[in-house]
């Protein structure tokens, strides 16, 4: 049955065989779409979450609306993807990886203050993400403010010691620091970790130019 006595607008989504969680996704975006909710999220208003229900039974739909918005979001379908990342957050204030993601679209908008203040909600809610403090390093150095960039290196770095990416982007900034010895130091660290890296065997021969 779909329904239950405890939520009476409440519609459930049962799995055919236990473990197979695809059909139930699948029919699940297809009621959502026969409804007009990505219509509606496409919207200028939907930008806006105006009108949208925060009906409590929405948020069971929280992890079926982050698939299909990171389905969207690697098809480049860049717009559509923050509407449901954006509808997510309504539900879900803090929900970590739509604040992630819809930072990364930011990032990748270059519009690096709305990028770094959804990072920064997101390392609220969880400390644990290298990656995250990767991406804010990335933003806060598209802005100019390198030791801010810096000490979210370090914070990647606390978290994933081998974290090869890390080191190289530290490697870079010292670099532009013209501090050239903490450069090598990190882009060697990054090799040893990564060695068939391009970019950082790059940099690191520039560097000893």
């Amino acid at each position: 049955r779909t329904d239950t006595p405890w939520y009476p607008s409440a519609q459930l989504f049962r799995q055919s065989e236990a473990g197979e969680w695809e059909p139930t996704i699948r029919d699940l975006i297809g009621l959502l779409e026969s409804e007009g909710v990505y219509a509606k999220l496409n919207t200028t208003e939907a930008l806006n979450l105006e009108g949208i229900s925060k009906d409590p039974a929405a948020k069971a739909t929280e992890a079926i609306l982050l698939a299909k918005a990171w389905a969207l979001h690697r098809s480049n379908e860049a717009q559509r993807a923050q509407c449901l990342y954006e509808y997510i957050l309504h539900i879900n204030s803090e929900h970590f990886d739509a604040l992630r993601l819809v930072a990364s679209l930011y990032a990748g908008r270059e519009d690096h203050e709305s990028a770094i203040e959804f990072f920064e909600k997101a390392l609220k809610i969880c400390q644990t993400d290298a990656s995250v403090y990767l991406n804010q390093g990335a933003s806060l150095r598209a802005l100019g403010r390198l030791q801010e960039a810096i000490n979210s290196y370090t914070g990647a770095l606390q978290i994933r010691p081998d974290y090869a990416q890390a080191h190289c982007n530290l490697g870079n900034i010292f670099k532009q620091l013209e501090n050239y010895e903490a450069a090598l130091t990190s882009y060697q660290t990054a090799i040893r970790y990564e060695p068939t890296n391009i970019n950082t065997l790059l940099n690191h021969g520039l560097t000893l130019g």
